[in-house]
């Protein structure tokens, strides 16, 4: 802004519905405040590289080197962890290098240690094969498992201890149809950078659609278009 720029607000008038407010009690346990959480993060941190990345010129970039790859994720997550603390979190977080692709040993290796079994929390590991075996620990020792990434629905089949973040593409469509399905005359037109951009939830949702128009339940017309 110019320091001497004088600056016109317009009003207007906005109408604002009342929302009945959740009860605290009804999402806070007071109890909780007071635990403290063990949450064991599997990343690949890929350590046993390190050495190439230490000894890199300065005009090396970062993507050249594997080991880099979750150092975001773990600084955003530890990030976070300090922001909630504020708000009552107690958490001992222990982050172990524990993670690699095509190669379950690493993962296996780290489940041996006696005091993950005593986690309140996993956090990973990342890649599937890896993960698949971390979430069946976790079953058996019934632990809470997150897996940041996947989109796959079938990685919490069978079990309830592991949290899905990403959504799918079937849940996402199945929402979109859901909310559509208020104006089933809807002209809709699926807008797509290039033919392989977003391709599976164009094809889900486009499948739900013709569901939708099968049973009557839509009347509308669907079309896609490819902007390049």
């Amino acid at each position: 802004p110019k320091a001497n720029e004088s600056i016109t607000a317009n009003t207007e008038i906005i109408t604002v519905t009342r929302v009945d407010t959740v009860s605290v009690s009804d999402c806070y346990d007071p109890e909780n405040a007071r635990k403290t959480y063990k949450v064991t993060m599997l990343l690949p941190f890929l350590l046993e590289n390190a050495s190439a990345a230490l000894e890199a010129t300065a005009q090396s970039a970062t993507s050249e080197f594997d080991n880099f790859n979750y150092f975001q994720f773990y600084a955003g997550f530890m990030m976070a962890a300090d922001s909630l603390k504020h708000y009552g979190l107690n958490a001992q977080i222990q982050v172990l290098d524990a993670d690699k692709y095509n190669d379950t040993l690493v993962i296996r290796q780290a489940l041996r240690k006696p005091s993950i079994d005593k986690s309140d929390l996993i956090i990973g590991p990342m890649y599937a094969a890896s993960f698949s075996i971390a979430s069946r620990f976790a079953k058996k020792n019934k632990i809470g498992i997150v897996n940041p990434l996947s989109k796959r629905e079938n990685i919490i089949e069978g079990n309830p201890y592991v949290i899905k973040t990403q959504v799918s593409a079937e849940g996402i469509s199945s929402k979109l149809i859901s909310l559509i399905s208020a104006y089933p005359g809807a002209n809709v037109v699926i807008v797509r950078n290039d033919k392989k951009e977003m391709k599976e939830l164009a094809d889900n949702f486009t499948a739900r659609w013709k569901s939708g128009l099968a049973a009557s339940s839509l009347s509308g017309t669907i079309q896609e278009a490819v902007f390049t």
